[in-house]
């Protein structure tokens, strides 16, 4: 007997929830690598992997945002709505798409860069 996969073909509002959830959970584990070297589990210091983990959840969030993008732009471009009340809530859901990895990029930057001359750092 040989088995067979049913492939099954999501709609692109399927397509936009599942990228939106996949995106918020990679952006929880982008949050929690920033957190990783206060864990009192930690016993070594690992910069480096935190600094790994949270690059590649900003790397892997920002294709995941680049996908509900384009589920995004199937659903409303063509049949963009003139109502107000159902526009705006469509217009701000692709502000919140490209907002979580801007705000990811945004935090590593701020994060990996040099401190500025004269400035203080403070030991943690």
């Amino acid at each position: 007997m040989r088995a067979t996969l049913a492939v099954t073909q999501l709609t692109s509002g399927e397509q936009l929830v599942s990228l939106l959830t996949a995106e918020t959970l990679v952006f929880a584990v982008f949050g929690l690598s920033l957190t990783f070297g206060e864990s009192r589990m930690a016993k070594v210091n690992r910069v480096s992997t935190e600094r790994a983990i949270a690059i590649s959840a900003a790397a892997i969030t920002s294709f995941l945002a680049a996908g509900a993008a384009v589920a995004w732009w199937h659903i409303y471009v063509d049949h963009w709505p003139s109502a107000f009340g159902i526009w705006f809530p469509v217009a701000i859901l692709a502000l919140g798409i490209v907002a979580l990895p801007l705000f990811a990029w945004g935090v590593l930057y701020a994060l990996l860069r040099k401190p500025k001359s004269g400035s203080v750092v403070v030991p943690g």
